[in-house]
């Protein structure tokens, strides 16, 4: 048994029990499909050097097929590295709805692709951390309840 991979904080390595470069998508979609993942939760570095998180509610296997091959490295380092840009590049990339470089939301943090949430600064607004956690609560909290179906 090799304790490096089984020890591993990444619950992908050690569940998997391979390192993260050795990942293929067919090995992600196994794992979240097994234990029974209903939202998968992106963080990448934008253009303007923040953090962006996009949150995916699961509504199928087709859906999750199109969010992993949209752009994930499927070893889980990095997201989207290929873009440049600010977040609505990526926005307009998954077919959400973009006034200027800002993610459209609704006072749920909802966006117009249903189980799909955003919050922080790539919904524009104040660009404050207060304002981050804030709406990044109130989207986790409401994609909580989409995935209860109590929307």
């Amino acid at each position: 048994m090799n304790t490096e991979l089984t020890l591993n904080p990444n619950r992908l390595v050690a569940a998997l029990g391979k390192p993260s470069k050795d990942f293929t998508k067919a090995d992600i979609v196994k794992y979240i499909t097994e234990n029974g993942i209903r939202m998968v939760n992106f963080m990448y570095p934008a253009g303007d050097g923040r953090l962006k998180t996009l949150n995916f509610v699961i509504n199928n296997a087709a859906y999750l097929d199109a969010i992993l091959t949209c752009g994930e490295r499927v070893d889980g380092s990095s997201l989207f590295p290929f873009i440049e840009a600010g977040s609505s590049d990526l926005a307009r990339k998954l077919g959400l709805v973009t006034d200027g470089n800002r993610i459209v939301t609704n006072e749920k943090m909802e966006t117009n692709v249903p189980g799909l949430f955003a919050a922080g600064d790539c919904t524009g607004g104040l660009l404050q951390v207060a304002k981050a956690v804030s709406d990044g609560a109130t989207a986790g909290l409401e994609a909580l309840k989409y995935l209860r179906g109590q929307k």
